[in-house]
């Protein structure tokens, strides 16, 4: 039997649904003083704030969305996948795909 506090009148359902995914900052690519790796990128995502945060993110995949002008099948966002989360990098808590 449903909880009454998720039920209004009519039977509807109140709650609200729930995100499936989590929103981050590509940082750029992993680097050192004179070595650039361009096939490896930094991510910071959103709450994530120490190294074992991460651990839950491991082999997860990033989708890069953006918004265009012209329509494409039917919609204005695009999206790129890349791999996934392959490692946490450095002190900053940040991800490496």
């Amino acid at each position: 039997m449903p909880e009454k506090r998720f039920q209004a009148k009519g039977g509807r359902r109140t709650k609200q649904p729930v995100r499936l995914y989590s929103k981050g900052v590509l940082m750029g690519p992993k680097r050192s003083k004179c070595n650039t790796h361009m096939n490896q990128a930094l991510v910071k995502i959103e709450g994530v704030h120490c190294t074992e945060d991460v651990d839950f993110y491991l082999g997860k995949r990033i989708a890069y969305v953006y918004k265009t002008n012209t329509l494409k099948n039917g919609s204005k966002f695009r999206v790129i996948t890349s791999g996934g989360i392959a490692v946490a990098s450095g002190i900053h808590n940040r991800s490496r795909t």
